[in-house]
């Protein structure tokens, strides 16, 4: 009796995660579109899917080519025993298709960037003025769609935000509240696809 009781309580509790929706967006065991996965320590996990062609290339030679970008990246940025950049994986997930998909883990935001010569910042908002970054109006709360004003934005200093020109599916490290631009979908994460410039994503 007690088993079914801890059962039952478990079952309703996540039946209330689920409606409150508080979870954080897992990425799906075969990943189709450009991803981006950040974590609470802002650790980064590239998903960049893209065609290949079988005439004139291999997945040996794919998988050298970036784990040869890498170790040059890591012979210069490494700073300790922790390597900045890792390639994880280069795979086809379905060999019927043409795409290919390329993982790679980053040792922060920070290095993402540099790396790659796009914008991805993570931090607070008041780290996010300090770096140059500009909040304007515009913005829109996810659960209600309602309109959020800069000041609004600005008063919570202490809350942390994504910035990014990556055109990607991002995968937030907890929920969000607001988003300058781009899709928010249900299951938590920000399409920032077919968007233009610079998409900021504020987190609860």
């Amino acid at each position: 009796m007690k088993k079914w009781k801890t059962i039952h309580a478990g079952f309703f509790a996540c039946l209330f995660l689920l409606l409150v929706g508080c979870g954080v967006p897992k990425v799906p065991d075969v990943v189709k579109e450009n991803s981006l996965s950040i974590s609470d320590k802002g650790e980064v996990v590239s998903y960049l899917v893209d065609e290949f062609d079988k005439q004139y290339y291999s997945i040996t030679d794919l998988t050298a080519m970036a784990m040869g970008e890498a170790a040059d990246y890591n012979r210069e940025h490494a700073d300790g025993e922790a390597n900045p950049v890792v390639v994880e994986n280069v795979e086809m997930p379905d060999e019927n298709s043409n795409m290919v998909l390329l993982t790679q883990r980053f040792m922060n935001a920070g290095t993402y960037a540099d790396y790659n010569g796009e914008i991805l910042f993570y931090g607070t908002i008041s780290d996010a003025l300090k770096a140059g970054y500009e909040f304007a109006d515009g913005w829109k709360d996810v659960k209600s769609g309602s309109t959020v004003s800069r000041t609004e934005i600005l008063q919570k200093g202490d809350t942390k935000v994504i910035v990014t020109d990556v055109k990607a599916v991002i995968y937030p490290p907890s929920r969000v509240w607001a988003i300058s631009d781009g899709t928010y979908n249900d299951n938590g994460t920000v399409n920032t696809v077919g968007t233009d410039g610079t998409v900021m994503i504020v987190l609860k």
